[in-house]
């Protein structure tokens, strides 16, 4: 009996001792947050029904639906937009202003898109800002509200804009993302020097992440289909090829 409960309390005392480390290394390779909470900027919920975003704007004192201005040149990825989807439809153009934590504001202008019937992205554009400080006011205006953010990256080192981005991820396939767009200083002339510069700018989205995985999907499924009708058609030349030389006369 003895014996039983001293093999018993080895293996306990094993078992215990392992948990911590283990436990441990999944923090280490996991360490991301889901927010169980929904996202919306300005009350303009992202997941809301296509059109539910007019009666709040109409009715909100912080955002002015609004048209893009004429010079706005931020959209699409000839722009060096991340979050340009090509398969979403623009719902709503706004303006608006954020106050940050040093009591600062900041104006910029608003997309609201679609792919499906309810609001997939919001995508608000603060332009020729000091981007490195409107970056980190705004970095840190969010972490007060939802900590840490769970991952950040940096993209176009090597292009002529460099986009450093950090974002929050939510529950449901939910992400806000913060990225400042920087001209690296490599333009060919001092005409598109000024051009870049104007470029600058600090970006949030808010983004059903649905959409985007959506669009890759379609893109992967078209290249395929592309690479797959390259391979017939090769194969069809080659085949062709074949019968060429079967019929020649040498």
């Amino acid at each position: 009996m003895n014996k039983i409960l001293i093999s018993f309390l080895i293996v306990s005392l094993l078992y215990s001792c392992g948990m911590p480390s283990n436990k441990g290394n999944a923090d280490e390779v996991d360490n991301h947050t889901i927010r169980d909470v929904q996202i919306a900027f300005m009350g303009i919920q992202v997941g809301a029904p296509n059109g539910s975003e007019v009666a709040l704007m109409d009715s909100s004192a912080l955002i002015l639906k609004a048209n893009l201005p004429e010079n706005f040149r931020y959209l699409g990825s000839s722009n060096r937009s991340l979050f340009d989807n090509p398969s979403e439809k623009t719902l709503n153009t706004f303006f608006a202003s954020i106050i940050d934590n040093h009591d600062e504001k900041h104006n910029g202008w608003g997309i609201i898109k679609s792919d499906c019937d309810s609001i997939t992205t919001i995508h608000f554009i603060i332009p020729n800002c000091q981007a490195e400080v409107v970056y980190e006011r705004m970095q840190e205006l969010f972490i007060d509200l939802y900590g840490q953010p769970d991952s950040s990256y940096v993209e176009g080192e090597d292009d002529e804009m460099k986009n450093t981005l950090c974002y929050w991820d939510f529950s449901n396939n939910k992400r806000i993302t913060l990225n400042k767009c920087q001209f690296l200083g490599s333009a060919i002339s001092d005409e598109w020097e000024r051009l870049f510069k104007t470029y600058e700018r600090v970006e949030i989205a808010y983004q059903d992440m649905k959409a985007v995985y959506r669009h890759e999907a379609a893109e992967n499924a078209k290249a395929e289909e592309e690479e797959q009708q390259r391979v017939q058609d090769e194969e069809e030349r080659k085949s062709e090829n074949r019968k060429v030389r079967a019929r020649q006369q040498l």
